[in-house]
């Protein structure tokens, strides 16, 4: 809605869950495509993934907002965080309920819109704080 991503890739995200049979599927922005997102964002990007792969996960892009589910994951997958840390909380949740998750190439374009949105460092650290406090419960 932000102009950020492509729709056309979505064709990517859809080809990647019929050939690997995934139940979610998260576009990337870091497969092949790093040099096109802003140092800041992949900073940001990388101290999350740490966070999220305390419930050891390996994804390149724990934050992309930009996810194909099938059936099976939306109706397995409960959330209980509804700020930023939800994306990190909703890959922990695809690993409890041991559904297939794999990544694929997405491209995507910053512009001064979508540079205004997302995490800052206040957001980020709020964001590190509530998925600690996850993670404990």
């Amino acid at each position: 809605s932000d102009g950020q991503h492509f729709p056309e890739d979505i064709m990517k995200l859809c080809i990647e869950m019929e050939k690997n049979g995934s139940d979610v599927v998260i576009g990337s922005r870091f497969i092949e495509n790093r040099a096109s997102v802003p140092l800041i964002r992949q900073l940001f990007n990388q101290l999350a993934n740490m966070l999220t792969r305390i419930g050891s996960t390996t994804q390149t892009d724990s934050q992309s907002g930009f996810r194909l589910f099938n059936k099976k994951a939306i109706q397995s997958i409960h959330l209980e965080l509804d700020d930023y840390s939800a994306c990190s909380e909703m890959i922990w949740k695809i690993q409890q309920e041991k559904l297939k998750l794999t990544e694929a190439s997405i491209r995507v374009v910053y512009n001064e819109y979508s540079m205004k949105k997302g995490q800052s460092f206040i957001k980020g650290i709020v964001t590190g704080l509530n998925l600690i406090k996850n993670l404990i419960r």
